[in-house]
């Protein structure tokens, strides 16, 4: 049911003060209801003096409620259908419908309609009507918005419109209050083979060669042949030249199970909508659980908010998935370290992926971590994005000084990490939010001269 409000006498005679007051108080002292009071009030002492002071008094009261009337019926009247998709894929351009419909029999032409759409960074719908709107009649508006505003449930709604008299001493708002949720698929984007090393201990066939013996077409070495050996692995000419049965022995192709920890702390992220250091977070580990999924490998996955089990397949990818939505920035004053708190679901022999953003000295803490995992066996690989450069050109004047000495402290800050993983055998990619996924994943970032440079 639409909500009626009507702006109060206060809001129009003492409009709260803004940035622009100064502005706006000369618009207001010539206000219409400004206007039409100080000549109701100096018609009514008129009166006290002579008959017809009372008369121009009556008139514009009687007028003023007229007016006021006719407007509220106006804005009750008012019905709104939008049309819009329930469903869309990031960066999408759609098309918006609205329906105003006028079930009055008043016809206006101050009228402004506003929607929201939180699914675009240009959020505001703003209807504006460039012909009357008469009675028992609708107008129909088509729009269109980019989804640039990152994945997830977003919003659309609530419809609120602005009705004012032909005058313009009153204005009535009206609201639709309900909201119409729309999800916005990730743009998924196909990135090259991110490189994993394949599990010792797994007995499932997958994409990569292990130093172990199994079936591949890699040799290993030879042996002595024991019951039970396949007769074809036998190699024949050793075995008569040495006067025993010796056997063949070939590398293990195996998958892995990987681990993917994502750094959500909100002091670490930057940007804003589809620009920012989580939503690209999104994109990045969608791309690289679907090359899970391809491979056949098992994955799970680490954050402060949540923590989801290794499986593998399509079912578990969407599982996965609809979790990811839900990851956003949020600040972590536990200083619990994550890798102590999932060290036991952690597969022994598997994969473990570390993303993370960067802006402060923290990811420091955690390298001897990481390194000590890589010591018992684990593969490490570290992601770690730029904050700086989810942020640079859009800084406030009024917050650049302080800001810009932060940025320039996370870039030092990276140089000092991606110069100690590479010396504990850590491999490290470096992101930023110029280029692509894929073209920048497998980059590999040379430091020289404490300056760091794409490979």
């Amino acid at each position: 049911m639409p909500i009626l409000r009507s702006k109060s006498l206060r809001e129009i005679l003492f409009p709260q003060k803004t940035l622009s007051h100064s502005v706006e108080r000369l618009n207001h002292l010539y206000h219409p209801m400004r206007v039409w009071m100080t000549l109701f009030f100096t018609s009514l002492i008129i009166g006290f003096f002579h008959k017809i002071g009372h008369v121009i008094a009556l008139s514009l009261f009687v007028y003023g409620v007229i007016l006021y009337l006719r407007t509220r019926a106006i804005a009750l009247s008012l019905r709104f259908k939008r049309n819009a998709p329930v469903e869309s894929t990031e960066m999408q351009s759609i098309s918006l419908s609205y329906d105003v419909i006028n079930t009055s029999a008043f016809s206006t032409e101050q009228i402004l309609v506003q929607d929201r759409f939180l699914a675009s960074q240009n959020a505001q719908i703003v209807l504006g009507f460039s012909e009357r709107l008469k009675g028992s009649s609708a107008q129909t508006f088509n729009i269109r918005r980019i989804c640039d505003a990152g994945m997830g449930e977003k919003k659309l709604g609530p419809i609120e419109a602005v009705v004012t008299d032909p005058v313009g001493l009153f204005e009535v708002r009206v609201e639709e209050p309900e909201v119409q949720p729309m999800k916005i698929f990730p743009k998924l984007e196909v990135i090259p083979e991110y490189p994993l090393s394949g599990s010792r201990e797994s007995f499932l066939y997958g994409l990569y060669d292990v130093p172990t013996r199994g079936e591949s077409v890699n040799f290993f070495g030879i042996r002595e042949y024991t019951l039970g050996d396949s007769l074809r692995h036998i190699s024949w000419k050793l075995s008569a030249k040495r006067g025993q049965l010796l056997v063949k022995e070939f590398e293990k192709n195996s998958n892995t199970n990987v681990s993917f920890f994502v750094n959500m702390d909100g002091r670490e992220h930057t940007g804003r909508h589809a620009e920012s250091t989580w939503e690209y977070i999104k994109d990045l580990l969608l791309a690289l659980i679907g090359q899970q999924v391809s491979s056949g490998n098992g994955f799970q996955l680490i954050s402060q908010k949540f923590f989801i089990p290794l499986g593998r397949g399509p079912e578990h990818a969407q599982t996965m998935g609809v979790r990811i939505f839900e990851l956003n920035p949020e600040t972590d004053t536990s200083n619990e370290s994550l890798f102590k708190k999932y060290l036991t679901v952690l597969p022994r022999d598997g994969t473990l992926v570390y993303i993370t953003p960067v802006l402060s000295d923290r990811i420091l803490k955690h390298i001897d971590e990481l390194a000590a995992l890589r010591a018992d066996g684990m593969s490490v690989r570290v992601i770690l994005l730029d904050s700086a450069s989810f942020v640079q050109g859009k800084i406030h004047w009024s917050t650049r000084g302080v800001l810009e000495a932060e940025l320039h402290k996370s870039e030092e800050v990276i140089k000092t990490a991606m110069h100690e993983f590479r010396l504990k055998g850590i491999s490290v990619s470096l992101l930023k939010l110029a280029g692509s996924i894929g073209s920048q994943l497998l980059k590999d970032p040379v430091i020289h001269s404490g300056v760091t440079r794409g490979g």
